[in-house]
């Protein structure tokens, strides 16, 4: 477990999780910054807004971003996909997944105002003009949200009920889209750290 005692640092992350990201592609020169910011920006604002467990928030890198990078493995690098994150909470995988495949287009759906205002601020700071926070639920998309459909890929982590996530998703996705939730290792395709341990795993639920 990495542990970081303040906000994890660009050279930290490439230390933890360069290797990882490597091997599913690699990613765009100052990844590492990129999420550094961000990071800072989560913890900074973690203080005053629930984004994380604050007892884990050391452990961000492990506990956040390391799961968010399984979803990697349905996005090869340089394909422009549009992807929906459905319950995103602190902007997870979003933006870890943005942040390392730039040609994404994502669409943040979270259901706490909050947590929203948290997300527009890391969009802002990364400058991505392009991307958007929907402040609603997935059953009940606001008109924006249902005007940015069809998306490619819609992925849901700790939200629970993948069938109503799925009955939900599903008028979103084009033709010969999917919907991925994240699952114990032992139930879907494993996703594995460096050492080889796998550490979360997604499964295809529409």
């Amino acid at each position: 477990m990495t542990r970081f005692p303040a906000a994890p640092t660009a050279e930290g992350i490439r230390e933890a999780l360069g290797d990882i990201v490597d091997r599913e592609g690699g990613a765009p020169a100052g990844w590492e910054s990129r999420m550094a910011d961000f990071l800072g920006l989560l913890i900074r604002r973690n203080a005053a807004v629930n984004l994380i467990s604050r007892r884990t928030a050391a452990e961000v890198v492990d506990r956040q971003v390391l799961p968010s990078l399984a979803v990697l493995k349905l996005i090869p690098p340089e394909e422009p996909l549009r992807l929906l994150d459905i319950g995103t909470g602190g902007g997870f995988p979003g933006i870890p997944v943005r942040i390392l495949r730039p040609q994404v287009r994502i669409d943040l759906v979270e259901a706490t105002r909050n947590k929203c205002r948290f997300l527009e601020e890391c969009l802002a700071q990364q400058g991505w003009e392009e991307a958007r926070v929907h402040w609603c639920r997935v059953e009940a998309p606001t008109e924006d949200l249902t005007a940015r459909a069809p998306f490619d890929l819609a992925v849901a982590r700790a939200v629970g009920d993948d069938e109503r996530i799925a009955r939900s998703a599903t008028p979103l996705l084009r033709s010969g889209g999917g919907c991925w939730a994240f699952a114990p290792p032992a139930e879907g395709d494993p996703f594995h750290d460096a050492a080889g341990t796998p550490v979360t795993a997604l499964r295809r639920i529409d």
